[in-house]
């Protein structure tokens, strides 16, 4: 059976959803979302600026935009960029925080929040040792 899975991005007011049929788990979608997070961030001294915009494009390689979150996955990830603000006059955003939520008919429930990529990169990596 398939591990499936959504991903949230929410820019402001703005909120894009994407679907996976499979590799829904933290050491799949989750390694894959951080490892775009990385390739996409653009300012090294600061690892929560993230090009936008070359990050949405990334997703649109091995991930389906959807209109609303399936009823049948097993993990949600949510990644808040609500803070804007230009830099060198290209559009950036910073995370806010990144969630991982499995509460949903399939999840085995509960959720766990990030606020930095390590915090996140540490929670993926134990759950490949796991």
């Amino acid at each position: 059976m398939s591990t499936r899975s959504n991903t949230i991005i929410k820019l402001g007011r703005t909120k894009l959803i994407f679907y996976k049929h499979h590799d829904g788990y933290p050491s799949g979608v989750g390694k894959d979302l951080f490892n775009k997070l990385c390739l996409c961030n653009s300012n090294l001294s600061d690892e929560k600026t993230i090009d936008i915009e070359e990050f949405i494009q990334s997703m649109f390689c091995n991930f389906d935009l959807v209109e609303e979150i399936s009823s049948d996955i097993n993990y949600l990830y949510i990644l808040n960029f609500d803070e804007y603000f230009n830099c060198q006059k290209e559009d950036k955003y910073k995370i806010n925080y990144i969630t991982i939520d499995q509460d949903h008919k399939y999840g085995k429930g509960g959720s766990d929040s990030f606020y930095s990529l390590d915090e996140f990169n540490e929670f993926i990596m134990k759950y490949e040792v796991a």
